[in-house]
């Protein structure tokens, strides 16, 4: 089967994959979300007037009252007893990065419940695949690396990458047979976690694992999907929205848990 390559452009090209210390090969790097999907739900900051949208332009303005367009601003970092460092892009690139090489990902391997219990997914990542001119070969190592992270999922294969002037922690998976990297929120910048003391019913836990079996169906990405362009171009056309269903009332019974397995499990008892 031949390749079917999406037209979605690159967000980076020549990528440096290093993995098991010295077999490295290059990769591009395209956003994982569909393009403009952030527009979707895009506002514009108006100005009303007599009713009517007008709109503006945003202007910064000083103490003494100068006003200043954004691309006019600089960046400066506020210490201790609130004076104001002015630094320049090279500096602030330089403290977003560290010393890490740009378009360079070096792959270290953890036990994945290590990571998992560490990290949670951030939400960003990229699709990798391989530079459009790659040689049969180099197709192949890409193909090669795949298998063998696809064949260990007790193994975490993680690492920091620079792209532009940014720096992410992230993880490379497999997903859709496609290499993905997955960016991680780094345990340094997570909320402490609370401790819960409290063992569960064991005759409930047993009922819980058998309705979960019952209720295994297909996954249905629509089912779970709000269009949010198509909402707004509802309601800007003035279409009336759809009735919201009527709450069920819950009787309330001595064991509320019990009586919501017990009737979970008579439904798909009775429905089987």
């Amino acid at each position: 089967m031949a390749d079917i390559i999406t037209p979605q452009k690159n967000y980076a090209t020549g990528i440096r994959l290093v993995i098991f210390d010295m077999v490295t090969f290059t990769v591009d790097a395209v956003p994982q979300s569909r393009p403009n999907s952030s527009k979707d739900s895009a506002m514009r900051r108006v100005a009303v007037v007599n009713g009517a949208p007008e709109p503006v332009s945003q202007r910064y303005v000083t103490a003494d009252g100068t006003a200043f367009a954004e691309h006019e601003l600089g960046r400066a970092r506020e210490i201790g007893d609130g004076t104001l460092v002015l630094l320049d892009a090279d500096t602030v690139t330089a403290a977003k990065v560290g010393d890490l090489e740009a378009n360079e990902f070096t792959v270290s391997i953890h036990p994945v419940d290590q990571v998992e219990r560490a990290c949670r997914p951030a939400g960003g990542g990229y699709r990798l695949r391989a530079p459009r001119k790659a040689t049969a070969k180099e197709r192949e190592l890409y193909a090669t690396i795949r298998a063998a992270i696809a064949a260990a999922p007790d193994k975490a294969f993680v690492g920091s990458l620079r792209l532009r002037s940014s720096r992410a922690f992230y993880r490379l998976v497999v997903w859709n047979d496609q290499l993905l990297l997955q960016e991680l929120t780094h345990p340094a910048d997570l909320a402490e976690v609370d401790v819960i003391d409290v063992a569960p019913d064991e005759a409930l836990a047993n009922m819980a694992t058998t309705l979960v079996a019952s209720s295994t169906t297909d996954f249905d990405p629509d089912a779970c999907y709000h269009d949010v362009a198509a909402a707004f171009d509802k309601a800007i056309g003035q279409v009336p929205a759809t009735a919201k269903a009527s709450t069920p009332t819950l009787t309330v019974v001595s064991d509320p848990a019990a009586a919501m397995f017990e009737l979970a499990l008579a439904a798909k008892t009775d429905a089987a």
